[in-house]
């Protein structure tokens, strides 16, 4: 076991060719850690402790993360990698998730299964996409949600590739909203110059296989206008 106090972790990640394109920048942990290995590119790891601030990059996007306190484990067996967190939480960006990435270096394959709760639309949006870069389902998402705070949400996403996991057919994401407010454009109802936003949205909402789907739907559209057992439907074109 290994007690690591004021950890300056992207000292190490400089030698490391991570098979992902993020990149961690300035940043300090303290850890404690324990592993095993046989010395044949085995390696079983487990990892509790706290994250006064953690930088991510991805090209010229950058993303600080603050307050972070962690629970996971590593899982290494020749080409293939599990990283499971157990608990992972912030307080800038308010989050809380647990999940799952699954390496498959030799297939390729990538698998990504993550569960958050009660979190921050307009923070947690602003994190995606500094993180994830330029991904258009993601940034029209974004662009039509525009906050709200979701109490349960569960993540999926797989591919032979990183940038196949922000890739429309291999998404799903299930989840509820609550207090949402939301910009509908002529573009979304096919009618020329009509825009309009929505607040108090609540609601079931899913995207699968390029559509994004909200049941049970509650809003408000200005002080007059109330929707209510409201169905939304928008299928996300292209890649």
């Amino acid at each position: 076991q290994v007690d690591l106090t004021a950890f300056r972790p992207h000292v190490l990640t400089r030698y490391l060719a991570l098979p992902i394109p993020l990149r961690v920048g300035d940043s300090q942990a303290d850890l404690k850690l324990s592993f095993q290995t046989d010395g044949q590119r085995s390696l079983q790891a487990e990892v509790q402790g706290s994250i006064p601030f953690l930088t991510l990059r991805r090209g010229d996007g950058k993303l600080v993360l603050k307050g972070g306190k962690l629970a996971g484990r590593l899982s290494m067996e020749g080409d293939k990698t599990e990283v499971s967190l157990t608990q992972f939480s912030l307080e800038d960006p308010p989050i809380r998730i647990a999940g799952k990435l699954q390496i498959d270096s030799t297939a390729p394959f990538f698998k990504v299964e993550v569960e958050g709760k009660e979190i921050d639309l307009i923070s947690t949006g602003q994190a995606v996409s500094a993180l994830i870069g330029d991904v258009p389902p993601v940034q029209k998402i974004l662009e039509v949600v525009r906050g709200g705070q979701i109490p349960r949400v569960t993540f999926q996403a797989q591919g032979r590739s990183v940038d196949e996991l922000g890739k429309l057919k291999n998404l799903f994401i299930r989840g509820n909203i609550r207090e949402g407010r939301a910009f509908v454009s002529e573009e979304m109802v096919g009618v020329q110059g009509l825009n309009f936003e929505l607040e108090g949205i609540k609601g079931d909402v899913t995207l699968s296989k390029g559509i994004l789907e909200a049941k049970n739907l509650e809003a408000r559209w200005g002080e007059k206008v109330k929707v209510e057992e409201g169905l939304f439907r928008w299928g996300l074109a292209g890649e």
